[in-house]
């Protein structure tokens, strides 16, 4: 099975798509990191807020359907 994207990088909107799309693999990595550090901060420091905050960032990753 393949999938092909083909933008238009003329046309401004698909230029973003584009862009978009180039940069999925350095975000996954972002909210990868992001995740590791509030699980960090919450298990060795028992850090209330960051605890509630990554449940909250785990509940916006679900909502999105975002596995990382």
């Amino acid at each position: 099975m393949k999938a092909i994207l083909e933008f238009n990088l003329d046309n401004e909107e698909d230029l973003l798509s584009y862009n978009l799309c180039n940069n999925a693999s350095n975000l996954h990595s972002c909210l990868w990191e992001f995740n590791n550090k509030l699980r960090v901060m919450c298990r060795h420091s028992e850090n209330e807020e960051a605890c509630k905050i990554r449940e909250m960032f785990i509940e916006y990753l679900n909502h999105y359907k975002i596995q990382l």
